[in-house]
Protein backbone atom coordinates (compact mmCIF):
# COMPACT_ATOMS: atom_id res chain seq x y z
CA UNK A 1 0.00 0.00 0.00
CA UNK A 2 1.27 3.45 -0.91
CA UNK A 3 0.59 6.45 1.31
CA UNK A 4 0.60 9.96 -0.13
CA UNK A 5 1.97 12.58 2.26
CA UNK A 6 0.10 15.48 0.65
CA UNK A 7 -3.21 13.65 1.14
CA UNK A 8 -2.86 13.51 4.92
CA UNK A 9 -5.42 15.73 6.68
CA UNK A 10 -4.27 19.34 6.83
CA UNK A 11 -1.10 18.93 4.75
CA UNK A 12 -2.51 20.35 1.48
CA UNK A 13 -3.81 23.43 3.31
CA UNK A 14 -0.43 24.01 4.95
CA UNK A 15 1.34 23.54 1.61
CA UNK A 16 -0.81 26.23 0.00
CA UNK A 17 -0.04 28.52 2.92
CA UNK A 18 3.69 27.74 2.60
CA UNK A 19 3.60 29.06 -0.96
CA UNK A 20 2.84 32.51 0.44
CA UNK A 21 4.81 32.12 3.66
CA UNK A 22 8.10 30.35 2.79
CA UNK A 23 9.25 30.36 6.43
CA UNK A 24 6.67 27.63 7.09
CA UNK A 25 8.74 25.24 4.95
CA UNK A 26 11.24 24.78 7.80
CA UNK A 27 10.61 23.29 11.21
CA UNK A 28 11.73 26.52 12.88
CA UNK A 29 9.11 28.53 10.99
CA UNK A 30 6.39 25.88 11.18
CA UNK A 31 6.43 25.59 14.98
CA UNK A 32 5.29 29.22 15.14
CA UNK A 33 2.16 28.25 13.19
CA UNK A 34 -0.71 26.98 15.38
CA UNK A 35 -2.18 25.03 12.44
CA UNK A 36 1.06 23.04 12.13
CA UNK A 37 0.96 22.04 15.80
CA UNK A 38 -2.74 21.15 15.54
CA UNK A 39 -2.13 19.04 12.44
CA UNK A 40 0.87 17.27 14.02
CA UNK A 41 -1.17 16.49 17.15
CA UNK A 42 -4.05 15.13 15.07
CA UNK A 43 -1.81 13.02 12.82
CA UNK A 44 0.90 11.78 15.20
CA UNK A 45 -0.40 12.55 18.69
CA UNK A 46 2.53 14.86 19.43
CA UNK A 47 4.42 17.87 18.10
CA UNK A 48 7.95 17.81 16.69
CA UNK A 49 9.51 19.67 19.67
CA UNK A 50 7.77 17.39 22.20
CA UNK A 51 8.78 14.24 20.31
CA UNK A 52 12.35 15.48 19.93
CA UNK A 53 12.55 16.26 23.65
CA UNK A 54 11.65 12.68 24.55
CA UNK A 55 14.30 11.08 22.33
CA UNK A 56 17.48 9.60 23.74
CA UNK A 57 20.84 9.61 21.94
CA UNK A 58 20.37 6.05 20.65
CA UNK A 59 16.94 6.83 19.22
CA UNK A 60 18.22 9.20 16.53
CA UNK A 61 19.99 6.49 14.53
CA UNK A 62 16.91 4.30 14.59
CA UNK A 63 14.68 7.13 13.44
CA UNK A 64 16.75 8.69 10.68
CA UNK A 65 18.63 5.52 9.74
CA UNK A 66 20.07 5.93 6.27
CA UNK A 67 17.96 8.94 5.27
CA UNK A 68 19.72 10.74 2.39
CA UNK A 69 20.23 14.51 2.42
CA UNK A 70 19.71 15.09 -1.30
CA UNK A 71 16.12 16.08 -2.13
CA UNK A 72 15.58 13.67 -5.03
CA UNK A 73 17.25 10.81 -3.16
CA UNK A 74 14.99 11.55 -0.17
CA UNK A 75 11.89 11.25 -2.38
CA UNK A 76 13.20 7.90 -3.68
CA UNK A 77 14.03 6.74 -0.14
CA UNK A 78 10.49 7.38 1.07
CA UNK A 79 9.11 5.66 -2.03
CA UNK A 80 10.92 2.48 -0.96
CA UNK A 81 9.12 2.82 2.39
CA UNK A 82 5.72 3.10 0.69
CA UNK A 83 5.34 6.86 0.90
CA UNK A 84 4.95 9.43 -1.88
CA UNK A 85 6.42 12.63 -0.45
CA UNK A 86 6.92 14.57 -3.68
CA UNK A 87 5.08 17.63 -4.91
CA UNK A 88 4.20 15.98 -8.20
CA UNK A 89 7.37 17.24 -9.89
CA UNK A 90 9.83 14.99 -8.08
CA UNK A 91 10.74 17.54 -5.43
CA UNK A 92 9.95 16.96 -1.75
CA UNK A 93 6.68 18.45 -0.56
CA UNK A 94 7.02 21.93 0.96
CA UNK A 95 5.83 20.56 4.29
CA UNK A 96 8.12 17.52 4.35
CA UNK A 97 10.90 19.23 6.30
CA UNK A 98 8.65 20.34 9.19
CA UNK A 99 7.09 16.86 9.37
CA UNK A 100 10.31 14.92 8.66
CA UNK A 101 11.05 13.95 12.26
CA UNK A 102 7.47 12.85 12.91
CA UNK A 103 7.20 10.89 9.66
CA UNK A 104 10.55 9.16 10.31
CA UNK A 105 9.41 8.46 13.87
CA UNK A 106 6.31 6.80 12.44
CA UNK A 107 8.36 4.71 9.99
CA UNK A 108 10.64 3.64 12.87
CA UNK A 109 7.57 2.44 14.79
CA UNK A 110 7.83 5.08 17.52
CA UNK A 111 4.74 7.10 16.55
CA UNK A 112 1.25 6.12 15.43
CA UNK A 113 -0.35 7.73 12.40
CA UNK A 114 -3.97 8.77 12.57
CA UNK A 115 -4.76 9.61 8.97
CA UNK A 116 -8.52 9.41 9.35
CA UNK A 117 -10.38 12.45 8.11
CA UNK A 118 -13.56 13.41 9.91
CA UNK A 119 -16.62 13.64 7.69
CA UNK A 120 -17.09 17.34 8.49
CA UNK A 121 -13.49 18.17 7.62
CA UNK A 122 -13.65 16.11 4.44
CA UNK A 123 -16.85 17.87 3.41
CA UNK A 124 -15.43 21.33 4.05
CA UNK A 125 -12.27 20.47 2.10
CA UNK A 126 -14.40 19.24 -0.81
CA UNK A 127 -16.45 22.46 -0.76
CA UNK A 128 -13.26 24.57 -0.77
CA UNK A 129 -11.86 22.61 -3.71
CA UNK A 130 -15.14 23.04 -5.64
CA UNK A 131 -15.02 26.82 -5.13
CA UNK A 132 -11.47 26.96 -6.47
CA UNK A 133 -12.37 25.07 -9.64
CA UNK A 134 -15.53 26.94 -10.55
CA UNK A 135 -15.00 29.00 -13.67
CA UNK A 136 -15.05 32.74 -13.18
CA UNK A 137 -17.88 34.40 -15.05
CA UNK A 138 -17.84 37.98 -16.09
Amino acid sequence: MVSVFRELPGIADLERRALLEPQLRSLVGAVTCPEFDQSALELFGTTSPDFQEGLGDDDWTGIYGDLPEDDREMVAYFATKGWVVSDGYGRPSYMLEPYLLLLCGHLAGKLPLNAQVSAARWGSNLAEEAKRFRPARS
